[in-house]
């Protein structure tokens, strides 16, 4: 999908694509049945919200198909260099060290669904939402450094059209889909020099890891919407936004 919402707006050298992590398992047989059937209905709800983004737009060749953790390998490092592009687009990549960054200092972008320095890590379009602050679901467009999601940022939004009845996935696809838009405005801005990146502070928020994700986590998220979350947020939009500042685009 990502790839698609580029190729319409640059030109597109080539994609690597990564599979994905694989599913963490519960500790007990009703733990791991409460992950399975969460992932279950995410997927399903992607498939909803983004059916008409199911093709690569590049032909076979252009794509290099790598497995969980190779995105900072030899192989990839060679195949990117071969293409010579003028930047690198990450959207839900693996960590990317070494040689790229070096290679590549200040030309690799990363989509972040998230919104740093509150929340950094993974699976953040997930844990603002299981830790009852949807003010910091949102994107964060970032220069990739080596620290973790730390790099200077370009510019960052909220999912736009929330409602009270969004379920998580319906409130995290739109995420995507606002996110993606930014994407495409910042690569445009900071190419042609019309956006500065600016540094993050890190006297706030917090980093999860994959162990961090479990059953109890996805309980409590359930737990949240049943209890009207959004609609709370909603009604008190301007105020608990404002508490969260973010970085917008330049007007």
């Amino acid at each position: 999908m990502a790839a698609d919402y580029l190729n319409k707006n640059f030109n597109l050298l080539g994609i690597v694509s990564e599979s994905r992590r694989q599913l963490k398992s519960g500790e007990t047989p009703e733990e791991d049945r409460v992950i399975k059937d969460y992932d279950r209905e995410c997927a399903d709800k992607e498939r909803e919200y983004f059916s008409k983004f199911d093709k690569f737009p590049l032909s076979e060749e252009k794509i290099l198909r790598i497995d969980y953790g190779e995105s900072s390998s030899q192989k990839v490092f060679d195949w990117i260099k071969n293409l010579n592009p003028d930047y690198i687009i990450l959207v839900s990549s693996g960590v990317i060290k070494d040689s790229l960054l070096t290679e590549y200092s200040g030309r690799i972008l990363n989509l972040h669904l998230g919104l740093t320095p509150y929340y950094r890590g993974s699976a953040n379009a997930f844990w603002p939402l299981a830790s009852g602050e949807p003010e910091c679901l949102g994107a964060t467009v970032h220069l990739v450094t080596p620290k973790l999601d730390g790099g200077d940022v370009l510019a960052q939004s909220r999912p736009e059209d929330a409602r009270a009845d969004d379920g998580p996935r319906d409130i995290s696809n739109k995420n995507v889909l606002s996110g993606l838009d930014l994407l495409v405005k910042c690569i445009e801005g900071y190419a042609n020099g019309l956006i500065k990146p600016q540094p993050q502070s890190f006297d706030v928020g917090r980093v999860f890891r994959h162990k961090d994700y479990n059953a109890q986590a996805i309980l409590k998220l359930k737990e949240n919407f049943a209890n009207g979350m959004l609609k709370k947020y909603l009604d008190n939009k301007i105020e608990r936004d404002r508490l969260k500042p973010i970085i917008g685009l330049p007007k």
